[in-house]
C-alpha cells in the first residue's frame, strides 16, 4: 500500500512540474529583431550612408552617421502583419526575415 501512496505522491509531483511549466508563457519572436543597414542609392531625402535600425524587445534605435556627430533616434515599435510600425517615423513593409522597405522604397538588410 505505502508504494501506492508513493506511485501516486510522484505522479502528482509530476503532473504539478508539468502544468506549471505549460502554463508559463514563452516570449514570442516577432521576427524582426536585429540591426538592419540602409541600402543605396537612397530614394529619400535625409538619409547617409552608414545609417543602421537596430530592434530589440518591444523598441528600436535609428542611427544617423554625421562629419559634426552621430544622431540616435529611439523609440517603440510594432508588427502588424507585413508591416512594422515605429513610433515617430511611420511604417516599414517587412519584405523577408532579413528586409525590411521603408515608406521612401529604401531596403534596409541584415
Amino acid at each position: 500500500m505505502k508504494n501506492v501512496f508513493k506511485l501516486f505522491g510522484i505522479i502528482a509531483l509530476v503532473a504539478v512540474i508539468g502544468f506549471s511549466m505549460a502554463g508559463c508563457k514563452e516570449e514570442e519572436d516577432d521576427g524582426i529583431s536585429g540591426t538592419y543597414y540602409l541600402q543605396s542609392p537612397f530614394q529619400g531625402s535625409g538619409k547617409v550612408s552608414g545609417m543602421t535600425l537596430t530592434f530589440s524587445g518591444d523598441s528600436y534605435s535609428l542611427y544617423i552617421p554625421s562629419g559634426s556627430g552621430s544622431t540616435t533616434n529611439t523609440g517603440t515599435f510594432a508588427v502588424n502583419g507585413s508591416n512594422v510600425v515605429l513610433s515617430g517615423l511611420g511604417p516599414m513593409m517587412i519584405i523577408s526575415s532579413t528586409t525590411l522597405r521603408d515608406s521612401d522604397g529604401d531596403s534596409w538588410t541584415k
